[in-house]
């Protein structure tokens, strides 16, 4: 957690004892989680790393303030040529290691093989996040590594009972917390149905 708050990044094998890790506790996670306040709740990273330290600093480091992210984690060099999705989401996964009641995950569109894929057409990003682990380790196994993550996170947050969030929106075929619970989320996100 250090080094990477520091911005370091990790060998490629801590890397993957890192994902192993973080797989074995979100597997544990119900599609719906119940989510205890308080509560920082915070919207799209778009893969920012900077704007997360950020976040720390104004809310507070983890343990002493509980956080939901709600994904885009996932979304590739910026213009500065850094790693910041790569950071992003390493830093996170290490935090729900640590803190596993502390740091909740839920996964958004952009946590997925086919959007990682993706050049973006932000003029401000370069490559996407398989680019950029490729570019970093010189093979895509890093980029494997963190998809098997991916396909772990849960799909919505429920805090105290009262407070349902979700990265951007549900099918059309889910229309209660019964149903979202029957989705089976541990795969690559299908491109129709809910």
């Amino acid at each position: 957690i250090a080094l990477l708050k520091q911005g370091r990044l990790l060998s490629e094998r801590q890397i993957k004892v890192l994902c192993e890790l973080a797989r074995a506790i979100l597997v544990e996670e119900d599609n719906v989680q119940p989510v205890p306040a308080p509560v920082t709740i915070c919207g799209v990273l778009p893969g920012h790393f900077h704007e997360l330290l950020n976040i720390f600093e104004v809310g507070g480091h983890p343990p002493s303030t509980n956080y939901l992210f709600l994904g885009g984690y996932l979304r590739g060099f910026n213009t500065r040529d850094s790693p910041d999705s790569l950071l992003t989401f390493l830093l996170l996964i290490a935090l729900k290691i640590r803190y596993p009641r502390r740091i909740h995950l839920c996964r958004g569109k952009f946590e997925c093989r086919f959007m990682t894929q993706q050049r973006p057409f932000n003029y401000e990003q370069k490559f996407g996040f398989y680019d950029e682990c490729l570019r970093i380790y010189g093979t895509a196994d890093v980029w494997k590594c963190c998809m098997d993550v991916c396909d772990t996170l849960t799909l919505s947050c429920v805090v105290e009972d009262h407070l349902f969030c979700v990265h951007s929106g549900l099918s059309p075929e889910l229309d209660t917390f019964d149903d979202i619970r029957t989705v089976r989320r541990f795969q690559e996100q299908p491109h129709e149905g809910p």
